[in-house]
């Protein structure tokens, strides 16, 4: 479902919602801003992660998640395997395993339709991914906060789940910069960074 800014003769703008049907089922992408329609407790299912694992997870890395969820389950129920509202009420088991995999250096990653599989009981024949994320641990010793990694900018938080590679880390206390530092992220290890 899409929805379209469409505008009048008067130029007041209303809104107009496309839908498109597809062989017997409203067609549906997994768009990023299309997740909460299609899972909707995908989405509630990460945020509960976040607060029980105390881990922030990058939006960046949310798009990611989110999508790779909705395309294996799409996936999975268009070929008759599982349902899609079983898939939608197993939201939070599925990204509870995959995340907490993700978020822990020394487990082997999986990817998103084999973890699918493995909660709804299939055996998971598909080899193992390697990581697409990494874990960032913030220790504080001065008064910040807020964090900003690479462009983005979070609150005080003590961990994150971010996309690898190079990062530019700087903690700031109202607009002051306190502190700056470049760190790697890896999903193998654990990164450190010390404001």
């Amino acid at each position: 479902m899409r929805a379209v800014r469409k505008y009048s003769d008067n130029l007041q703008p209303m809104l107009v919602v496309l839908c498109v049907y597809a062989g017997g089922a409203w067609a549906q992408s997994c768009a990023p801003n299309e997740h909460e329609f299609i899972y909707p407790k995908a989405v509630a299912a990460l945020k509960n992660w976040e607060m029980t694992r105390r881990t922030v997870v990058a939006d960046s890395v949310k798009g990611k998640v989110l999508t790779d969820f909705c395309t294996s389950g799409k996936w999975l129920s268009e070929s008759g395997q599982i349902p899609s509202s079983e898939i939608n009420e197993a939201s939070s088991l599925v990204l509870n395993e995959y995340l907490d995999r993700a978020a822990d250096p020394k487990k082997e990653g999986q990817t998103m339709n084999a973890t699918m599989k493995n909660v709804f009981g299939s055996a998971n024949i598909a080899s193992p991914e390697i990581k697409r994320y990494g874990k960032l641990t913030i220790v504080y010793t001065l008064d910040v906060d807020s964090i900003r990694v690479r462009e983005a900018v979070y609150g005080r938080v003590t961990t994150l789940l971010v996309d690898p590679g190079p990062a530019r880390v700087e903690g700031f206390k109202t607009a002051k910069r306190l502190c700056t530092g470049d760190v790697k992220i890896d999903p193998a290890m654990e990164a450190k960074f010390k404001c």
